[in-house]
């Protein structure tokens, strides 16, 4: 059991197939959430290290996610920190606040069947968060998923309480769709309180493709997010930039959909999380 005085809410952002948004939708709403007040840990989860570059602490000299899982670090020691506060041309200024992370390196995927020889491999990144002193400071926890992986998701699963699917418009997230809550559904154990608190759309493009595919969405499922998280076409420029959507628009004045869809998306999951609390 995680200590009494832990605070944090652990949710998983994952879906079975690559490159439905599930980087983005970890960093923004991390990122929103730690704007808003809350202290909040992002764990990037991801071999490819996608939430690391996108938040500028890639730095293979430095601890990471893998070092925890084989025991070379502590959970404690391996937690970055990651400051904002508006440059001098910031369009629209704010208040400086902070993230925090855990970062992941491409070297991730090396020992993977070495793992699965360990007694309860599942429990390796569980088993370090519930030793951790510097857990019980947090609001929350986000985990970004890998995609594919029969290692590293239940690992990923074992530590979270909560889990959040985004879908895109592709009609492949809904052939894929079944596969992950069923994925899910797997490695959630019945000893410990666990919730697919929704399903979000995101990259929505208003054209013939994507406005059929919301409407089968919004019918399909019964907790999914009102919230819809567009597509920007630009999105690539506020990765090379190493900022959030959040940051992005504040200083550029661009995204501003976006960055509306994020606060929006953060104000239902706190939501959510607080109903979960009083069902409890």
């Amino acid at each position: 059991m995680l200590s009494k005085n832990k605070k944090a809410k652990i949710i998983a952002i994952t879906f079975k197939k690559g490159g439905i948004g599930k980087s983005a939708t970890s960093i923004n709403l991390a990122t929103v959430l730690a704007y808003k007040g809350y202290k909040v840990l992002l764990i990037d989860g991801d071999k490819n290290s996608t939430s690391s570059k996108a938040l500028g602490v890639h730095d293979e000299s430095k601890v990471g996610l893998f070092d925890i899982i084989v025991g070379n670090s502590t959970f404690d020691d391996a937690i970055q920190r990651v400051d904002y506060s508006p440059s001098d041309n910031c369009k629209r200024k704010y208040k400086p606040f902070s993230l925090y992370i855990i970062p992941s390196y491409d070297t991730a995927d090396r020992n993977e069947l070495q793992l699965t020889q360990q007694e309860n491999f599942k429990n390796l990144l569980k088993g370090p968060l519930e030793n951790s002193e510097a857990v019980s400071q947090f609001d929350y926890i986000i985990i970004d998923c890998p995609s594919e992986s029969e290692v590293f998701i239940p690992m990923m699963y074992s530590a979270a309480d909560y889990f959040i699917f985004p879908v895109s418009p592709q009609s492949i997230a809904y052939e894929n769709m079944g596969i992950s809550f069923k994925q899910t559904s797997f490695y959630i154990d019945g000893i410990s309180p666990k919730s697919v608190l929704g399903y979000v759309f995101v990259a929505y493009e208003n054209n013939e493709t994507s406005g059929p595919l919301s409407e089968l969405f919004f019918n399909s499922f019964e907790n999914q997010f009102n919230t819809i998280i567009p597509r920007y076409k630009d999105y690539q420029l506020s990765v090379l930039a190493q900022l959030p959507i959040f940051v992005f628009y504040k200083e550029t004045r661009r995204a501003e959909d976006l960055y509306l869809s994020f606060m929006r998306f953060a104000d239902e999951v706190i939501e959510r999380l607080n109903k979960e609390d009083i069902d409890e």
